[in-house]
């Protein structure tokens, strides 16, 4: 199940996010990010226990993914797609007109994702990531042209 993340979810977030990426956030952050006007925190919670979260901040008619991450355990179950399309949907219901993430160029998996909902690569920070010396790619999609959703 899909949900707009609570106060009392931050512990479970920041822990799982110290096992998905390289550079995490602290449970101040999440709280942060859970309490803020601006921020849109999901988390998937299969059988009690929260197996994957998103973070998006909404600014100017614009849906920038900040993080996604699902449980190691988790992972290869289809549950970061549906964090993804939700995800989307929440941004197009809003009436954001474009969608946009970053991620580094050697993460195939989240490449892959992020290709088959219809992102493009639109530009390259070189050599972002100070833990590998990757490169970020900018990815976008439009949720919204002519007034008319573009999908």
């Amino acid at each position: 199940m899909l949900r707009r993340a609570e106060p009392g979810d931050v512990s479970a977030i920041a822990g799982l996010d110290a096992r998905c990426f390289d550079q995490k956030w602290g449970e101040l952050q999440w709280a942060k990010e859970i309490c803020s006007r601006h921020a849109h925190v999901v988390v998937l919670v299969v059988s009690g226990h929260v197996l994957g979260f998103t973070c998006a901040w909404e600014i100017m008619g614009e849906w920038e993914l900040q993080r996604i991450g699902v449980a190691p355990q988790a992972r290869g179950l289809g549950w970061g797609e549906r964090l993804l399309a939700g995800d989307i949907e929440c941004a197009a219901a809003r009436g954001c007109r474009l969608y946009k993430l970053e991620v580094a160029s050697r993460n195939e998996v989240a490449l892959g994702l992020y290709r088959a909902f219809g992102l493009r690569v639109v530009g390259r920070r070189p050599a972002y990531y100070r833990s590998s010396g990757d490169d970020a790619l900018l990815m976008s999609l439009f949720l919204v042209e002519d007034g008319r959703p573009s999908r």
